[in-house]
């Protein structure tokens, strides 16, 4: 019964980092006294920057995402998750290779630690 899951509609098959990290930041705040988000992020009353935890996590998954220990938890996460869907596999054409992804993601790791140098924030 019941509609198909979003996860089957859209033919998802493995998590991201922005999803661990929603999922992490989440957990932080469903356990925690605050019972709202607040428009600048921060917990009304632990003060957590929930902004900043997500932003953390998600680049500490997208730093390490090929490392052998990370790769295993995001499988464990991907059998739970997703329930055992074979996970989807990279085509060849340009643009999608791992080499591309890779320096794609050295890009955009480089223009968040210029971003944090600025905020004066790091991790």
């Amino acid at each position: 019964g019941g509609p198909p899951p979003y996860a089957k509609i859209w033919q998802l098959v493995n998590c991201t980092p922005g999803l661990i990290a929603f999922s992490v930041t989440s957990t932080i705040f469903i356990l925690s006294p605050d019972q709202e988000f607040s428009g600048d992020g921060v917990g009304a009353i632990l003060s957590i920057s929930y902004h900043s935890v997500f932003r953390t996590v998600k680049k500490f998954f997208i730093v390490k995402w090929t490392h052998d220990h990370i790769k295993d938890i995001v499988q464990q996460i991907n059998a739970y998750v997703f329930d055992g869907i074979v996970k989807a596999q990279l085509d060849n054409t340009p643009g999608t290779t791992v080499e591309d992804v890779t320096d794609s993601l050295d890009r955009v790791m480089a223009a968040l630690d210029d971003d944090s140098d600025s905020d004066g924030a790091s991790l």
